[in-house]
């Protein structure tokens, strides 16, 4: 009995510990990737983020950020833009895998 109670408790701390992690666009370092997770903005912004390929799953990385709370560069897809950081921390992403160099 308190083998199976074990298994499982293993079972589910493995699956806690392989779960992607989610945070803000706006934190993921550079040269990380992720998918998007959600646009958490419901106005003509959110619109438009959509429409450049904001979608959930979507591959999204990283590129750099500017110095002093400045924008960010990202590569959303098959092409790069910049956004300014309060828009990207309403673009919420799940980390994938290691950095990229």
């Amino acid at each position: 009995m308190a083998h199976d109670v074990n298994i499982k408790a293993i079972a589910v701390l493995d699956s806690v510990l392989t779960a992607p992690v989610c945070t803000s666009l706006a934190d993921l370092p550079p040269g990380r990737s992720g998918a998007v997770h959600d646009v958490r903005v419901r106005n003509a912004l959110g619109d438009r983020l959509v429409e450049l390929g904001f979608t959930v799953g979507a591959p999204v990385r990283m590129l750099r950020r500017a110095p002093f709370g400045g924008p960010v560069q990202v590569q959303i897809r098959d092409f790069v833009l910049s956004l300014r950081r309060s828009e990207a921390r309403q673009i919420q992403v799940d980390v994938q895998g290691e950095p990229e160099t």
